[in-house]
């Protein structure tokens, strides 16, 4: 056996209960300890006491691949959301609609977290919770709420709000559905043109 090698392999995989990588490790290192022993001949003679192979953290390293995807847009293929016609009777008497709308990430790698924040440069409303009107000379009165899960308003420019959607699946692919809805900011309702600008954000775990 002298100038013989052994050869060994590790298999790494994702198991059910992986929840993401939010602390972003860049590598996999092995748990200190014995990994086992080998012996050549009859165990019970004393001229062949087994080798104990012993491994710690800088044995060695795995690389791994951060959580990412490489394509985001809306579901739609553009950058826009038509809200409708409205009257300013619908305004004024809260008759809200919901435009749903969806943002597809696709060429993803290791995420079973999305998380989506927003912010805007024009924002409306008693608590600046709604995006604005980004054109002059236009619609008064009004703002965008966000909506996810059904009732749960996206706030933009607000640290403490984040819409994290979790797959265990860790899927290649993901659609992360939101409502749009023109609503009143508690301002005098004028009719006019309007346009409102918000940046989603997104990031992974």
């Amino acid at each position: 056996w002298d100038n013989k090698w052994i050869n060994t392999s590790a298999q790494i995989f994702i198991g059910p209960e992986y929840k993401g990588n939010p602390d972003k490790v860049t590598v996999l290192t092995p748990k200190a300890g014995t990994i086992g022993q080998m012996g050549l001949g009859d165990p019970n003679d004393s001229d062949n006491r087994p080798w104990t192979f012993i491994v710690n953290e800088s044995s060695f390293q795995i690389p791994i691949v951060l959580p990412t995807c490489d394509t985001v847009m809306l579901s739609n293929g553009g950058n826009d959301v038509d809200l409708g016609d409205y009257y300013v009777s619908d305004i004024k008497n809260n008759h809200i609609r919901d435009i749903p709308f969806a943002i597809q990430v696709s060429n993803c790698t290791s995420v079973a977290t999305f998380t989506t924040k927003l912010t805007a440069t024009n924002v409306t409303g008693a608590s600046s919770d709604l995006l604005g009107n980004t054109l002059t000379s236009a619609a008064e009165g009004a703002g965008v709420k966000i909506v996810y899960d059904g009732t749960t308003q996206l706030i933009p420019n607000s640290a403490a709000s984040a819409y994290a959607l979790t797959d265990s699946a860790i899927p290649g692919s993901k659609e992360i559905g939101f409502i749009a809805q023109l609503v009143s900011n508690g301002s005098t309702v004028k009719p006019g043109s309007f346009k409102a600008t918000g940046v989603f954000t997104l990031s992974y775990d």
